[in-house]
């Protein structure tokens, strides 16, 4: 996920905080924009997903 977010945003910085049980957040800024525990019922996130949901964020 990070090799297709900095391909995506190649100036972006990416931090990989560990958690536990393989969920994760992904935050922009201090904005959540993808929890895989709370917001998507624990499915793991289809190739491109993320880099959509940042840019959609960028453009708001």
């Amino acid at each position: 996920m990070e090799a297709e977010i900095k391909q995506a945003y190649p100036t972006a910085h990416v931090a990989l905080i560990e958690g536990s049980d393989g969920i994760f957040d992904v935050h922009l800024g201090d904005a959540l924009i993808y929890s895989k525990e709370d917001m998507f019922g624990g499915r793991f996130p289809a190739p491109g997903f993320i880099a959509e949901l940042i840019g959609l964020s960028l453009t708001i």
